[in-house]
């Protein structure tokens, strides 16, 4: 939003400096050529009006030296011509040509225009003087005829340099009003977005499971902290719901393995006296998979209460580990655990600690249950382009293609004695840490659950395991 800020302000400035100093600039330049031409204009005619009766007389001398004290007084060049159009007098008379007096002017534009009675101004290069003129001819009357004319000439690049100067000006306020507004809207976008940014900040918390955290009310404009009030008007809403339901769960859960328990001690006393009594067995049977379903609805209600706290963790040992912790239940069942992480070496994730070894686990724990006595149960890390994916693939029956997808639902499950929770928390872990779950075929028979983390830079090898 800073930069979106900054642009617009950027934009503004420029669209503003544009129209007000490009005009200015223009008219400057314009005003200054009129003024000069119009005192060149003013010098000719006054010049005119004094030499007139030289002119008449062909009094040279008089004339040069009016001339010359013009010069010395403004440094514009002076030149006075005959009714024939030759020099009469030369302020400044061109090195390198020849003697100045006597030389024709004739055929020069401004002076055709003043020899036939109208006043030239004209603007041209001098190939002589290698330079550009502005220049005005005027003519000279007397007794309602011209006799002659005065040409008055300066160098255009003194102007030039003035209207240079003027532009330069001008340039340098425009970068000073530009630095000004781009600081004005940095400063206004980093006062503005500051809350948002917090805002965003505590938003993530919230996703991450801290029920506690709230956004700061006292910083940013009033809309944003109209909206931040409101942020955690919702925030109080939702932590109370989530928890009102968290504690009705977890209570329900609590109230209910006591009565469980005491059932149990009482079949277990009962079953004591009697001899095998299938029906007893079927309750008890019953009893354990309550239990077991009480203990996976802890296990949910627990996933959003805690904060997560994502950890630097190696994909290769963290496979390892769980292989080892469930070594022991694999060799009762027969079934050998086997860890192939060559193609993960060295990659690692970012993922709750906790939270992986309940993910590894739930998996594993169904694979074991599914894989046939003397099978392998097969854990592997690979390298999805900028993901790492933890496979567990077990050679049993597997599912059918409809029931890959339906398997995460809640209650959902085809084995008699299981909870229908295990994958669905699965699921939730694994999208509280920014994962995704997939179950699929495995080639020759089996299923393949695969979960696709992002990988996290590498920092010289595996940096900690699950």
């Amino acid at each position: 939003m800073t930069a979106r800020i900054i642009a617009v302000l950027l934009t503004v400035t420029v669209v503003v400096l544009v129209a007000l100093e490009v005009p200015l600039a223009v008219t400057f330049k314009q005003q200054r050529t009129t003024e000069a031409t119009t005192a060149l204009e003013r010098d000719a005619l006054a010049i005119g009006d004094y030499v007139e009766g030289s002119l008449e007389r062909g009094d040279t001398v008089t004339i040069g030296t009016t001339v010359a004290a013009y010069q010395d007084q403004s440094g514009a060049r002076a030149v006075i011509v005959d009714q024939a159009g030759l020099v009469v007098a030369d302020s400044d008379p061109t090195t390198g040509v020849g003697t100045a007096i006597g030389r024709s002017f004739a055929t020069r534009p401004e002076m055709i225009s003043a020899l036939a009675g109208e006043t030239a101004i004209v603007t041209r290069r001098s190939d002589t003087l290698q330079e550009t003129l502005l220049v005005v001819a005027a003519p000279i009357r007397a007794g309602g005829s011209v006799i002659g004319a005065v040409r008055v000439s300066r160098p255009r690049h003194e102007l030039d340099e003035e209207v240079l100067r003027y532009w330069l000006a001008l340039a340098a306020i425009g970068l000073v009003t530009v630095a000004v507004a781009v600081g004005l809207g940095l400063g206004v976008g980093r006062w503005a977005t500051r809350a948002l940014v917090d805002l965003q900040g505590v938003a993530n918390e919230l996703e991450k499971g801290d029920l506690d955290s709230r956004a700061s009310v006292e910083t940013g404009p009033p809309e944003v902290r109209d909206l931040a009030v409101r942020f955690n008007a919702m925030a109080d809403r939702l932590s109370s719901l989530v928890r009102s339901s968290q504690d009705f769960a977890a209570d329900a859960s609590h109230q209910l393995r006591t009565p469980l328990t005491a059932v149990r001690l009482r079949l277990d006393n009962l079953a004591a006296t009697q001899e095998d009594d299938p029906s007893i067995d079927a309750v008890l049977a019953d009893i354990g998979r309550l239990e077991r379903t009480i203990d996976a609805l802890l296990a949910f209600t627990r996933i959003d209460r805690e904060p997560i706290r994502q950890e630097r963790l190696g994909a290769g040992a963290s496979l390892r580990e769980r292989a080892a912790a469930w070594a022991p239940a694999a060799e009762d069942g027969s079934i050998e655990i086997v860890v192939e992480d060559r193609e993960a070496a060295g990659a690692t994730i970012l993922f709750d600690r906790n939270h992986l070894e309940q993910v590894l686990d739930n998996l594993i724990a169904n694979a074991l249950v599914a894989a046939p006595a003397g099978s392998q149960l097969e854990l592997r890390g690979a390298r999805e382009g900028e993901f790492v994916a933890l496979h567990v693939t077990d050679h049993g029956p597997g599912l059918a293609a409809e029931d890959l997808e339906r398997a995460f639902d809640r209650h959902w499950g085809l084995r008699p004695d299981g909870t229908g929770l295990g994958l669905a928390i699965v699921r939730r872990l694994c999208a509280n840490n920014r994962a995704t779950a997939r179950l699929q075929a495995t080639p020759g028979g089996g299923l393949d659950a695969v979960i696709v983390i992002p990988a996290a830079p590498a920092t010289g090898g595996e940096s900690g395991s699950a």
